[in-house]
Parts: C-alpha cells; sequence; structure tokens
C-alpha cells in the first residue's frame, strides 16, 4: 500500500521557530532578563559599597539602599514587559499557517489516511513478531552452544579417562584396539545384514507353519523305526545279524519314499 500524496505541513504561530532554532523563544527571553537582574544585582552591590563610605547613619543608608533596589527592579519589570512584547510581536513572529518546509521535514508526510495507518500498524506487527522470533531463535541457540560445550567437556573428561584403551596397547606392543574395535563393529554389521531374511522368513506365519510341520516323509519313519523297535525289543539286539536286518529294512523303507534330490527340491519351496 503506497502512501498519500505528500502536502506541505502548515504550522502555528510559533512551532516553526521552535522547530527552526531548536528552542522556545520563552527560553530566550528567560535567559535575557535573568542576566539583566545579574547586571543589576551587581550594580546594586556598588551602590551599596559606595553608600557605605559616605558619612551619615548607617541604618538610613541601607534603608536608602533597599529602596533604590526596589525601584530599580519594578522599573526595569515594567520596561523588560515592554521589550518581551517586542520580541514576540516582531522578532519571533512569523504569519500564521506559513506553507514552508524545513530541511529535517523535507520528503516526510504529515496527512495519512485511517486505512493507511492500519496498513503501518500491520506491518509493525510482523515486524515486531519476526524480532521476537529472532530473539526466540538466537536464545534457544545459545542454549544449544552451552549444552554442546558441557558434552564436549564431558567427552574430553572421558577420553583421558579411558587413555589407558590406547597406552596399554603400544606400551605391549599389542595390536591397537581400534582395529579390533573396527572388527567387530563390521562382523556385528555382518551378522545384522543375514539376520535381516531369516527375520523376513520367521515373520511369515505361512512359511513358518511349512517348517513346524513335519512331511509325510518324517512321519512314515518314525511310525516305521517305532515299529521295528517294537518288533525287535524281546530279541538278542547283540546279534549282529538283527542289526544288519534291521538297518537293511530301513534303507529300503526311506529309499522308497523320498531320495537326496527330492529333499533338496522341497527345501528350496518351503525356504
Amino acid at each position: 500500500m503506497s502512501p498519500p500524496t505528500t502536502v506541505v505541513r502548515r504550522y502555528n504561530q510559533l512551532e516553526l521557530i521552535t522547530e527552526h532554532l531548536g528552542y522556545l523563544p520563552v527560553r530566550f527571553t528567560d535567559d535575557f532578563y535573568n542576566a539583566c537582574i545579574g547586571c543589576m544585582a551587581k550594580a546594586v552591590e556598588g551602590v551599596e559599597a559606595f553608600v557605605s563610605t559616605l558619612p551619615g547613619d548607617e541604618r538610613k543608608k541601607m534603608e536608602g539602599v533597599e529602596k533604590f533596589d526596589t525601584l530599580l527592579d519594578n522599573a526595569f519589570d515594567k520596561r523588560f514587559v515592554v521589550f518581551e512584547e517586542f520580541v514576540f510581536n516582531n522578532i519571533f513572529r512569523l504569519p500564521e499557517n506559513l506553507p514552508i518546509t524545513l530541511s529535517h521535514n523535507k520528503g516526510l508526510n504529515f496527512t495519512y489516511t485511517q486505512a493507511y495507518e492500519d496498513h503501518l500498524d500491520k506491518e509493525l506487527e510482523e515486524l515486531r513478531k519476526s524480532v521476537i522470533a529472532q530473539k526466540a531463535l538466537q536464545f534457544k541457540l545459545k542454549n544449544q552452544i552451552k549444552s554442546t560445550e558441557r558434552l564436549t567437556q564431558r567427552l574430553e573428561s572421558c577420553q583421558k579417562e579411558m587413555g589407558f584403551l590406547t597406552t596399554i596397547p603400544k606400551q605391549n606392543g599389542l595390536t591397537q584396539i581400534g582395529d579390533t574395535i573396527d572388527l567387530v563393529s563390521n562382523q556385528l554389521q555382518t551378522l545384522q545384514n543375514l539376520m535381516v531374511p531369516l527375520q523376513e522368513f520367521m515373520a511369515d506365519p505361512e512359511k513358518m507353519a511349512l517348517v513346524a510341520k513335519e512331511d509325510q516323509r518324517t512321519q512314515y519313519i518314525k511310525r516305521d523305526v517305532q515299529r521295528q523297535l517294537r518288533m525287535y525289543s524281546e530279541a538278542d539286539l547283540e546279534d549282529e545279524a538283527y542289526h544288519n536286518l534291521v538297518r537293511q529294512e530301513l534303507s529300503e523303507k526311506t529309499s522308497q519314499i523320498a531320495s537326496l534330490a527330492d529333499l533338496q527340491a522341497l527345501k528350496e519351496l518351503y525356504l
């Protein structure tokens, strides 16, 4: 929003001369009055000193000096009133509503609409909020700097306390502990990478159900082994003939169920 058109400021009777001189005209007359009073006081002192050298009654001489001082003050006050009126009416007087612009007021506008003032207030409020936000950010940054400095001091203290971890290996000609830590860290990272597919597999309920479920071959082998054990439980198991018979029968039974290639295919299918 642009400001309204600049207009010339109009002054009242003493406003322009006061703004131009930088002080009130009455201040000049007051200072002049005080200076005259000081001069008259010195004159009265001189008269008093002269009268004191004359012969006669001292009391009457003092009364005469006091009367002289009073008459002088009254006469000066009357004449100063005339002088003051002359100064204000002729020397410090300018025409009313004089259309003039002082040098320090050039380019300024003294008439603003309410809408423009509201616009300026809004801009000032936005700038005020921006300044407050900057101060808040500065406060947070200072606190963060202090916190970082405290943390740095703690780390430096810990580094000093744990300095033996590097000095002892050097003194004993051992491998740097940093290399060992790096190796352990790399191995842990490798282990974590290997655990990822296993975790994914364990998270799948269907795959876990297939792993937990026994296939037909395993169930058949268990049943047949139990049957063979029951069959030969009462026989002399120390006899080599019985052992060979059991091995032969188990081999035949298992070979009829599935081959090694079949087991590998099942493994790839389920895992």
